[in-house]
């Protein structure tokens, strides 16, 4: 169980840093097309600020949007060899060896899609018991309790007699002159026999029942209380993967609101009813809506990895 357990943690590790350095990844590609916006929108503003059509707090204000944009680089670029360092590290992959990062959504969806089956009964009873069932301090505190168990009977059973059959067999010698002294001796000897024991004192044997008993019931308390720990657990992980697809949805709904509304701007500029800086506002408005997509999907995929390890499923998407 030690092993298994280290196997799931192992893997969702090794999941989450190469989710993550793919979502670090695009990000920065597009974060580094939104820098090129912001500086193109830049020079239209100080153009007209010099034209006398803008105020010069319009120049600085697109001086600080520019700014913001670098500083987000900059950290994802930190990120983004870190997380490279981790994942050859977890892998084993040389220093000059280009890792290739490549996010396969489907495959999560499907792996899902087994720990969440729909049925009628509900979703979350069933993968409240797929996590009891795979759960592994379940099965040790079950263990635990059908020992106890066994342990009590076998006590109660110290209440009726036993019936022991015995037997012994000796080699008997004559330097002490039993072939003498006896009229009949015999050199080997066997004894066979019964041995009846009636308990008819058992205080020592009521203790241990009662000490069994106690054993037994804190077990079924444990047991009890790790099976509670485990379902609230498991519910909580299921409504936090349901959270965050709203907040995915959510998220793809304004992507595709703002790659629309670059598109009828664009439009726009082609009929020379829109200006550049309109244009390249826009891109900066969707590619940044890109960047908040990527995060929801992200944050998503790791509550179906801790759902997945919660229901021993991982194996289904890791074989």
């Amino acid at each position: 169980m030690a092993m298994d357990r280290i196997r799931d943690d192992v893997t969702v590790r090794a999941a989450t840093v190469y989710l993550e350095l793919g979502k670090v990844q695009h990000s920065l590609e597009l974060l580094r097309r939104e820098r090129a916006s912001a500086e193109k929108i830049l020079e239209a503003v100080r153009a007209r600020v010099a034209a006398n059509q803008e105020l010069p707090i319009e120049a600085t204000r697109s001086e600080l949007a520019a700014a913001r944009i670098q500083e987000r680089i900059v950290t994802l670029e930190d990120r983004e060899d870190i997380l490279a360092r981790q994942l050859r590290d977890i892998t084993g992959t040389a220093e000059g060896q280009p890792l290739e990062v490549e996010t396969q959504e489907e495959a999560f969806d499907s792996a899902l899609a087994l720990s969440l089956p729909a049925t009628a009964g509900g979703p979350e009873s069933e993968i409240v018991s797929l996590a009891l069932e795979n759960d592994r301090g379940v099965a040790e505190a079950a263990n635990e309790r059908a020992a106890r168990e066994h342990l009590l009977h076998g006590a109660r059973w110290s209440y009726f007699p036993t019936v022991d059959l015995v037997g012994q067999y000796s080699v008997l010698s004559k330097f002490n002159n039993y072939d003498q002294f006896y009229k009949r001796f015999e050199r080997n000897n066997v004894n066979v026999g019964v041995q009846v024991s009636i308990p008819l004192f058992a205080a020592k044997t009521s203790a241990n029942v009662a000490l069994a008993r106690n054993q037994l019931n804190a077990a079924e308390l444990t047991l009890s209380n790790k099976r509670q720990e485990v379902s609230l657990e498991a519910q909580q992980k299921a409504r936090g993967v349901r959270e965050r697809e709203a907040t995915r949805e959510v998220a793809r709904l304004a992507l595709r609101l703002a790659q629309e509304t670059l598109q009828m701007v664009q439009a726009k500029f082609d009929e020379g009813r829109a200006t550049l800086q309109e244009v390249e506002q826009a891109r900066l408005d969707e590619a940044d809506k890109w960047v908040g997509f990527l995060d929801a999907n992200f944050s998503r995929e790791q509550a179906q990895l801790s759902l997945l390890q919660a229901t021993g499923q991982l194996a289904k998407l890791f074989p």
